[in-house]
């Protein structure tokens, strides 16, 4: 099935139909503040809210499969590792640590320290982008 993905203020994130606009899919329930990001992968969404958790939902069954946590303030941007590890992600928050989740484990399997000074992080995954990336000089 195809379909839309949207995350709220109002806490859940809710699947769309891409062939009957408007109808909604299923609702899921499980952050206790906003949902922030959120990144996909085939059958699969991670989420990242104002609750300082990480969510990975299985788009199947509509249930979540791994609650994380571990920051220290709103997680403001998640990313899929690569498109062919479904398991592994990247969360950047308010902390201004950067950490990677395997939805297989109950805690973060890296964790690099702060290099923003600021109250963001937003991740940007070069897997994910189409076109190769520029040359440094």
């Amino acid at each position: 099935t195809e379909v839309v993905v949207s995350g709220s203020y109002d806490k859940t994130l809710r699947v769309w139909s891409q062939k009957r606009p408007g109808q909604q899919l299923a609702c899921l329930s499980g952050h206790k503040g906003p949902v922030l990001d959120l990144a996909w992968t085939p059958g699969l969404v991670v989420s990242g809210g104002r609750d300082s958790l990480a969510i990975a939902w299985d788009l199947t069954t509509g249930k979540a499969i791994s609650k994380l946590s571990g920051h220290k303030g709103h997680v403001v941007s998640v990313a899929w590792f690569n498109e062919q590890d479904q398991h592994v992600f990247l969360t950047g928050a308010q902390d201004g640590h950067v950490r990677v989740w395997d939805v297989r484990q109950k805690q973060a399997v890296a964790n690099k320290v702060p290099t923003h000074q600021t109250k963001g992080l937003v991740l940007l995954w070069a897997s994910a982008l189409p076109l190769a990336p520029p040359q440094l000089t």
